[in-house]
């Protein structure tokens, strides 16, 4: 069944009435089968069929247990949903921009294609495990510490995006990354009073062998050696980051660089040492540094940056 026939079918007659009534049963919590089988069927996978649904813009759901059921192309009409759980569901290609949950835990359940736009994702702890966000757009999402654990986030559309202490075990990333901020801890004292306690990120068995990184920033301490790297030539893996920069900064004067090239490395030098002297782990995309200085001068930044990192003595 596509979209237009999934949505289609809630909009004439009786649909209209199912809508209504399948709706009603979700807000009051009547999540069983033996409820919403009065209005919808089986689909072929064995899933409660609730493709193509509407909400009422605004709908709050709190405690609900949605268990194999088929969401997709739903329009969950900026739904708040507080502590409730989703297992085995499909929300494959639903329209949630401004969805919010809540202390929330979802598990073997498919975003793929969905719009989270806008959306408020993990607040107060949500955990995600088995979770698929394939293809997902998250354009200005905000992220308060969720918990993700095998998940996929494969060509999911992740530019301008914090993502604010979310904790990532066996995760992969796919396509490109721009403008994203991994946080280890929270950045201010206060923020564990005003989101609640957050689990430390670990960034373990992360999986960018896909991924193109650009301006991407990590901060508190994050370990990185767990991280699995880009394979396309271009990144690479920095240990004392910190101590590289500075080392640049003190022989600039001896370079043969241009005055222009020399301004440019020092802008540079300081911009990336406002978070690597709290975070000396750094994944360097190579074409950042080329697009700043060209590539010949470029390059010699760069192997630069490898010979101090290199001669640290730890």
């Amino acid at each position: 069944m596509d979209k237009k026939t999934a949505r289609y079918r809630w909009t004439l007659g009786e649909g209209i009435k199912h809508n209504r009534a399948l709706v009603e049963t979700l807000r009051k919590g009547r999540t069983s089968k033996h409820h919403l089988l009065k209005n919808t069927t089986m689909t072929e996978e064995g899933l409660v069929d609730l493709r193509g649904l509407t909400f009422d813009i605004g709908i709050e759901l709190e405690w609900a247990q949605f268990q194999d059921m088929d969401f997709s192309y739903s329009n969950f009409g900026r739904g708040i949903f507080r502590h409730c759980t989703f297992e085995n569901v499909l929300l494959k290609e639903i329209d949630s921009n401004r969805w919010n949950e809540r202390d929330c835990k979802f598990i073997a359940v498919d975003f793929y294609k969905s719009d989270l736009r806008n959306a408020g994702v993990g607040i107060h702890g949500s955990t995600y495990l088995h979770v698929n966000f394939q293809d997902v757009n998250f354009f200005s999402a905000s992220f308060i510490r969720p918990q993700f654990t095998d998940c996929d986030f494969s060509d999911a559309r992740l530019r301008g995006i914090d993502f604010f202490v979310s904790n990532f075990v066996n995760c992969k990333f796919r396509g490109k990354l721009e403008h994203v901020w991994f946080r280890k801890y929270y950045p201010l004292r206060s923020d564990e009073q005003t989101f609640g306690k957050a689990v430390p990120n670990e960034m373990h068995n992360v999986d960018f062998s896909e991924a193109e990184l650009w301006d991407v920033m990590y901060t508190g301490g994050l370990d990185l050696t767990q991280v699995i790297l880009p394979q396309d030539g271009s990144h690479i893996l920095l240990h004392h980051f910190d101590v590289a920069l500075i080392k640049i900064q003190e022989i600039l004067d001896t370079l043969s660089w241009s005055e222009e090239d020399k301004k440019r490395a020092m802008i540079t030098t300081r911009s990336f040492l406002v978070h690597a002297k709290n975070q000396p782990m750094w994944i360097l995309n190579k074409k950042e540094i080329f697009a700043r200085f060209g590539e010949q001068v470029g390059k010699e930044f760069i192997t630069l940056l490898k010979e101090f990192d290199a001669g640290v003595v730890t």
